[in-house]
């Protein structure tokens, strides 16, 4: 009796374990938009994607880290340790700011605030922590 608890128990944990790497394989992120806020001397950018879930799992973002970058040059580093849950079959909006470094990205980011025209191109490199199942990202969004 005790080994067929143990059997249902471990075969339990394999179809979690397999339907979580699932899970992982399909997620799909995808910018939904790109903003300011703040000034010159205090930035902030705010970047919302999507998490496109086509599975019937839910799941929890633990955290995203990565790095931004504003027409192939840095302009900060992501770290979001916020808890954001992901429904199944469904896109969830996933946000985070970034505030990047003054001396680094001083132009880039003088640029964005005071010339809100057309001709940006954001890519975001990182990874997501979904479920203790880490998820690379890298995905683009054109202004």
């Amino acid at each position: 009796m005790k080994k067929n608890i143990i059997w249902i128990l471990a075969g339990a944990a394999a179809i979690y374990i397999l339907a979580k790497r699932s899970l992982s394989k399909k997620l799909q992120f995808d910018f939904t938009s790109v903003g300011t806020s703040g000034s010159v001397t205090s930035p902030k950018i705010i970047v919302n994607m999507a998490a496109l879930n086509p599975s019937n799992q839910s799941a929890t973002i633990n955290s995203i880290v990565g790095e931004l970058y504003v027409n192939n040059k840095f302009l900060g580093n992501v770290t979001s340790f916020t808890s954001q849950k992901i429904l199944p079959k469904a896109s969830s909006n996933v946000s985070f700011t970034i505030k990047p470094s003054l001396l680094s990205a001083l132009p880039i980011i003088k640029s964005i605030l005071y010339n809100k025209s057309k001709g940006y191109s954001f890519t975001f490199k990182g990874n997501a922590n979904v479920d203790g199942i880490v998820i690379p990202i890298e995905t683009s969004y054109n202004l």
